[in-house]
């Protein structure tokens, strides 16, 4: 009789657990198929750059990597400065990251001023992110507080980033071409008939846009359609399949697949709550 007290709750609970988890590892189907949507802006092709590296990751590229013991495993890619902007804050980079950009969301230029503090309900972890004239600075907030600076250095048509001797590059822009420039790693966006190229030694990366579709590395499809964003990538069979579809309401964006898993950003005034589908992970405030 003991062992069966003891057992019963235990199954109850992992049952009550199990009928839980289904709703809360969706968004609210309800919410999103009621949504009072606005337009989005229209998507464009605009070649850009992003020093902050303050990114909600959409779709996080993947590299293989080799261990010691010659087994290999799956590492994120690391973020590329330069990429291209294309409007509603989504921003894809050179290494095929798709992410939205914190700052923009929140209603901040390239080069305006900001504090931001970042409080992260899963880490624990508090950030602030504070943009000077010449400086922009990241402080892990603590018992020992640390603070990363980068030194900037700007001009009309130029940005110089500052972040150690290795890690200094230029940025460098004309009205239709985007180039980086550093100590170990350069490269340029130019111009072409119905879009933009980047040069490589053999093959060149193209990006196209025709209305409100854009290709992108011949591997995403973004296209706006019905108050909707829509991102494809190209299947194995050589068509598109869809990822995420993106909509809004004045307060809400909402950014889910076909099985309505991803995430909800809610304005409360000068925040920005991300939830990864019903759970809060990460709260943006703009001072």
């Amino acid at each position: 009789m003991k062992t069966n007290k003891l057992k019963n709750p235990r199954i109850f609970f992992y049952l009550l657990l199990v009928a839980l988890l289904p709703g809360c590892a969706t968004l609210d189907k309800t919410a999103i198929r009621d949504l009072n949507r606005v337009p989005l802006e229209p998507i464009a092709l605009q070649p850009s750059f992003d020093i902050y590296e303050m990114r909600l990751d959409i779709v996080r590229e993947k590299k293989m990597e080799v261990n010691p013991d010659s087994s290999y495993s799956e590492e994120e890619e690391t973020y590329q400065t330069l990429g291209f902007y294309l409007g509603n804050a989504l921003f894809y980079d050179l290494n095929k990251n798709i992410s939205l950009l914190i700052p923009d969301l929140l209603g901040v230029g390239t080069s305006d001023q900001f504090l931001i503090r970042e409080l992260n309900r899963g880490a624990f972890t508090e950030k602030l992110y504070r943009r000077e004239p010449e400086f922009f600075n990241i402080e892990l907030v603590g018992l020992i507080n640390w603070v990363y600076r980068t030194r900037l250095e700007s001009t009309d048509t130029s940005l110089t980033v500052n972040r150690g001797l290795l890690r200094k590059y230029t940025l460098s822009w004309t009205d239709s071409t985007l180039r980086h420039k550093g100590l170990i790693f350069s490269t340029r966006i130019l111009p072409q008939h119905g879009g933009f190229y980047v040069p490589q030694l053999i093959f060149r990366r193209n990006f196209f846009q025709n209305d409100q579709v854009i290709d992108l590395d011949n591997i995403y499809r973004i296209v706006h359609e019905n108050n909707s964003i829509v991102v494809y990538r190209r299947a194995w069979y050589g068509g598109f399949k869809p990822l995420f579809t993106m909509v809004r309401s004045d307060y809400d964006i909402y950014i889910y697949n076909k099985r309505h898993r991803g995430y909800r950003l809610s304005y409360v005034g000068n925040e920005l709550v991300v939830f990864e589908n019903r759970r809060e992970i990460i709260r943006y405030i703009l001072y």
